[in-house]
């Protein structure tokens, strides 16, 4: 692990990135994403945050997804993950997707996304709170949460979404999903 000056954060090196790239993709292989948020009820025209997004394999199907009427925003604090998601979003012909580069503040208007994926990166946030309260900023009413890879423990987890005025909408395939009440 590198530590990058300007961030004062620690960041894995290239080849370590490109390493868990490869892993991703073939867990990735069985778990499809496409699939996964096609059950989430992803539709055309949503707008979606992948928070964490890492190599971009939910936001590359997300942006089939939600077509040209929806937009995808992939943020990390990775640059090589950025590259890697605006490279496959250029060789797929997608408009629709941006890249964020930050670890906490999205800069995305309040209420103006649809849902947020939150997929293996919560447990490796310091201000978890913070992270879920700025998800709530950007959330529509009715909003989705999607949470996988928590490694805190559901009761706790639960408490903490409950506590930020989150709804349990439902758990399949190891993924927790939320409703932003209010």
């Amino acid at each position: 692990m590198a530590r990058d000056p300007d961030l004062g954060e620690w960041r894995a090196p290239g080849f370590v990135f490109r390493t868990a790239e490869f892993f991703t993709g073939v867990r990735d292989t069985f778990r499809n994403p496409k699939g996964v948020l096609e059950d989430l009820g992803i539709k055309e025209g949503f707008s979606i945050l992948d928070f964490g997004c890492g190599p971009g394999n939910f936001t590359i199907a997300a942006a089939e997804i939600v077509g040209k009427k929806g937009e995808v925003h992939a943020l990390d604090l990775h640059p090589l993950a950025l590259e890697t998601v605006e490279e496959k979003a250029g060789r797929r012909g997608f408009k629709n997707v941006d890249t964020i580069f930050s670890d906490l503040e999205t800069g995305l208007g309040n209420g103006s996304v649809d849902a947020a994926l939150l997929y293996g990166v919560l447990y490796k946030t310091s201000d978890k709170k913070g992270l879920i309260r700025e998800i709530r900023r950007i959330l529509k009413p009715g909003g989705l949460v999607s949470i996988s890879g928590y490694r805190m423990g559901k009761d706790r987890l639960m408490n903490m979404m409950k506590g930020e005025r989150f709804s349990f909408r439902d758990s399949k395939r190891g993924i927790i999903n939320f409703t932003k009440r209010g």
